[in-house]
């Protein structure tokens, strides 16, 4: 059987090639690692021409429609202008994830100024995931550090479209689950599927469960399971939503439901141990 073919969309500036044209290729290490990455998982990659002006978008786009890709999955080299690629990327129904990750994995004080060009893309995505404006899913998958605690907060999942989901593969410390439970409550998110809970199991009458039964599913600890996924409560779901049933499909090689946005925040392209939740 055909693994799910992955599409990878290289986002770079003309300005660099105009006058640093040395630098591209010291991109083409980075984007064998994240195909690598890909492929471990059992799944098939087709990795296209950098792309940095409308037509390169516009031709990279068309060949993943013509090879059938499973999902597009975008990556950031440099911040991109997101009026080169926007209306490409709306137009097409292939499924769109946009890849938040950047060369070196850490950037603090004592890091070379000189990094700051092969690290800056994060921008580009940030950028491009306002101007798209239809992401239907965010998608965590961040470990937990004294960085990374609570970003996922209130401020954040409001500025979600009204009726989006949250799938969380991550760790749970970095939600604020009272605000979850909030907005899946008030119908600003319209469900959330999460791995893993701050306290576990929950107590009977936990104020995470009342009121958002319907619509917030626990996966059966196994991140990404294709397994039928129980309530908060406990009770199998029948209908689950569309990202279950896309997460199984990928996995069996079929295409997902289209078309399906989904913002990876935080994903870094690195072994993380999970004891910490």
């Amino acid at each position: 059987m055909r693994q799910p073919l992955i599409g990878i969309l290289p986002l770079y500036l003309k300005l660099y090639d105009d006058v640093k044209p040395e630098v591209r290729e010291a991109f083409s290490p980075f984007l064998d690692t994240i195909a690598a990455h890909f492929q471990a998982r059992g799944l098939d990659t087709c990795v296209a021409d950098i792309c940095r002006v409308r037509d390169e978008f516009a031709a990279a786009i068309a060949k993943f429609e013509r090879e059938e890709v499973a999902l597009v999955v975008t990556v950031h080299l440099a911040y991109s202008p997101s009026l080169e690629s926007a209306d490409i990327l709306a137009a097409t129904q292939l499924p769109l994830l946009m890849l938040d990750t950047t060369m070196d994995a850490d950037f603090g004080q004592g890091v070379s100024p000189e990094r700051i060009m092969f690290n800056h893309g994060i921008h580009g995505v940030q950028d491009l995931a306002s101007v798209l404006g239809r992401a239907d899913f965010i998608i965590v998958a961040t470990p937990l550090t004294p960085d990374t605690r609570g970003m996922i907060g209130r401020s954040v999942l409001q500025g979600a479209k009204r009726g989006a989901g949250l799938v969380n593969v991550g760790r749970a410390g970095v939600m604020d689950h009272a605000a979850l439970v909030d907005l899946l409550g008030s119908g600003h998110l319209s469900g959330a599927m999460i791995d893993v809970l701050p306290e576990e199991p929950l107590p009977p009458a936990s104020d995470h469960v009342a009121g958002a039964t319907s619509s917030l599913m626990r996966s059966a600890r196994a991140s990404g399971s294709p397994a039928p996924a129980r309530s908060a409560a406990g009770s199998s779901k029948a209908n689950p939503p569309a990202t279950l049933t896309n997460m199984s499909h990928l996995k069996r090689g079929i295409c997902a439901r289209r078309p399906r946005t989904a913002t990876i925040m935080a994903n870094r392209l690195r072994s993380t141990p999970r004891a910490t939740r």
